[in-house]
């Protein structure tokens, strides 16, 4: 996050030089809500920070992509078990259904919980 003014100057085709100034001031901007788009050093144009994101998302290829989305990775086991059910009314008696049921454990050994409680201390 860009917390203190910046300024970014882009390369173009032609003669023409394009600055991007991300909070120029503190009054007309907080948290980056905006960014002045500066052409040949005049020529002010308030946009949008939302709006130049949707735009880079659009025109970017799948990598391009994939890196303006903030992303957080925790690796995690995940753990399945076969369950089995006898049904006793409403359907054939004695008819078994069987479902898999699965849950997600992080590795992370700070958020690790308690599996069993067989264990013993001592």
């Amino acid at each position: 996050m860009i917390n203190g003014p910046e300024r970014f100057r882009v390369p173009t085709v032609g003669k023409d030089k394009v600055e991007f100034l991300v909070n120029w001031t503190k009054a007309a901007v907080d948290n980056c809500q905006f960014i002045k788009m500066r052409i040949n050093g005049k020529n002010d144009i308030l946009l949008l920070k939302g709006v130049l994101m949707k735009l880079a998302l659009y025109l970017g290829n799948e990598e391009e992509q994939d890196s303006l989305i903030p992303t957080k990775s925790i690796q995690i086991h995940q753990f399945r078990k076969e369950f089995t059910i006898k049904v006793l009314e409403d359907l054939k008696k004695g008819q078994e259904i069987k479902f898999v049921g699965s849950f997600d454990v992080p590795v992370n050994s700070d958020t690790l919980p308690i599996l069993s409680s067989t264990d013993t201390i001592g």
